[in-house]
C-alpha cells in the first residue's frame, strides 16, 4: 500500500467529517475508558492473584509508557499505511492482549499481555483517532477535536462501573474476555475513518509554499543543484502559483530532489507537518555526507530524522511543552490506579469504589 499523497483536498469542515468525529468519540470511550479504569482491575488482581500494589503500579506505568512513547513510530505508520488501517491493527492487537490475559496465572504476565501488547495496540489507535479529525476540519477544528476527546471522560465514567459489574458476574477472567470483545469493536469504528479524498478534476491551482526558495533560480537555471523528476499527478492545462508568480506546469514538470518543494492545495488541509507526509525545503543531509540516498545508512538516517526532527527538538517552546507534559504525567495516573483499592481498604464496597473512580 502506498503512502498517502502529499497533495490533499481542503478540509470540508463537515460532511463525512462528522462521521469521523463520531467514530473518534467512541474509540476514545473504549480506549481511555479501559486505560484509566484499570484501577478497578488492579484491585481485583491484588485480592485474587496476590499481586502487590507495586506490581500493579508497574503494569499501569508500562501500559501508559508504551501507549504514549510509541507515538513517533505510530506517526510513521500512519504516513505509510493511513489512519484507518493503523487503527484497525491497533484494535486487533489490543483485543488480543486482553483475550490472552484470560489465561494468565502469574500477575507478572500482565506486563506482557496488557502493558506491552494491549498498550501498543491502544497506541496505534490513539494518534490516528485525533489526527483524522483534524484533517476534516479547519474553522471548526477545535470544536470537532473537543467533541471527539469528550469520549475519554464518558469512557472513564462508564468503564469503572462496567468493569466492576463484569467482575461480580463473570470473575475477572470473564471480564477480560468481554473487554477484549469490546475493544475489537474499535476496528468497526476505524473503518469509518475514511481518508480525505483528492478531487482530481476540481483542483486547478496549487499553491506552492516556497519559504527560503527563489522560484526563478530553480525554473530557469540548471546551476541551482536541483535534479528533476516528473509530476504525473498534474495535467498540462493546470496553472501553479509560486509566490504570486504564475508558471505553466510544463515549466514545473520537475521537482527538486535535493530540496523538494512541498505542494499544498490549502494550508488548512493539514493539522501539522508532523502528522502528514510533507516535503521540506531543507537539504537532505544524506546527500552531503557522501553516502548514497538508497544506502542502508542513509535510509536509517532518514528514518531517525523523521522520528526525531532536529528543528522540532531544538524549539525552546516545544521543549518547554515536553517538560510540562513530563511533570504532568508523573502524577496524573496515580489517583486512577490506587483510588479503588484504597477505598476498599477503607471499608467501602467494590461498587462504591468504582463509582468514586467514575466521578473523578
Amino acid at each position: 500500500m502506498s503512502s498517502p499523497a502529499a497533495v490533499t483536498a481542503a478540509a470540508p469542515d463537515g460532511d463525512w467529517g462528522w462521521v469521523v468525529v463520531a467514530a473518534s468519540f467512541f474509540i476514545h470511550v473504549v480506549m481511555d475508558g479501559l486505560t484509566y479504569a484499570f484501577g478497578v482491575l488492579a484491585a481485583e488482581f491484588a485480592e485474587n492473584l496476590g499481586s502487590s500494589r507495586q506490581l500493579n503500579g508497574w503494569i499501569t506505568s508500562v501500559l501508559v509508557s508504551v501507549l504514549l512513547g510509541a507515538g513517533p513510530v505510530v506517526s510513521l505508520a500512519c504516513r505509510r499505511f493511513g489512519d484507518r488501517l493503523v487503527t484497525i491493527v491497533g484494535a486487533v492487537l489490543a483485543s488480543l492482549g486482553f483475550a490472552l490475559s484470560y489465561f494468565v496465572q502469574q500477575p507478572q504476565m500482565f506486563i506482557v499481555t496488557i502493558s506491552l501488547l494491549a498498550g501498543f495496540g491502544i497506541s496505534l489507535m490513539y494518534l490516528p483517532a485525533i489526527v483524522c479529525v483534524g484533517v476534516y476540519f479547519d474553522k471548526r477544528r477545535s470544536t470537532a477535536i473537543g467533541i471527539a476527546a469528550c469520549g475519554s471522560g464518558l469512557g472513564i465514567f462508564i468503564f469503572g462501573l462496567l468493569i466492576n459489574y463484569l467482575i461480580a458476574e463473570y470473575t475477572w477472567r470473564g471480564a477480560m474476555l468481554i473487554l477484549a470483545g469490546i475493544v475489537l469493536n474499535c476496528a468497526v469504528f476505524a473503518c469509518l475513518l475514511r481518508p480525505l479524498p483528492v478531487p482530481k478534476s476540481s483542483v486547478n491551482v496549487l499553491d506552492i509554499e516556497c519559504n527560503r526558495f527563489e522560484p526563478s533560480s530553480a525554473l530557469n537555471s540548471k546551476s541551482s543543484g536541483f535534479e528533476f523528476r516528473s509530476l504525473p499527478h498534474l495535467s498540462t492545462n493546470r496553472v501553479i502559483k509560486i509566490n504570486q508568480r504564475v508558471a505553466s506546469v510544463d515549466q514545473l514538470e520537475t521537482v527538486g530532489r535535493q530540496r523538494p518543494l512541498p505542494l499544498l492545495v490549502s494550508r488548512s488541509a493539514f493539522v501539522a507537518a508532523s502528522s502528514l507526509n510533507l516535503a521540506t525545503t531543507k537539504p537532505d543531509p544524506s546527500s552531503s555526507s557522501g553516502s548514497s540516498p538508497t544506502s542502508p545508512l542513509a535510509v536509517i538516517r532518514r528514518r531517525v530524522q523523521q522520528l526525531f526532527p532536529a528543528d522540532l527538538l531544538g524549539d525552546p517552546a516545544f521543549l518547554l511543552f515536553l517538560g510540562s507534559n513530563l511533570l504532568f504525567s508523573v502524577g496524573f495516573d496515580a489517583p486512577f490506579l490506587y483510588t479503588p483499592d484504597r477505598a476498599m481498604q477503607a471499608g467501602y464496597s467494590a461498587t462504591q469504589s468504582a463509582l468514586l473512580l467514575s466521578v473523578i
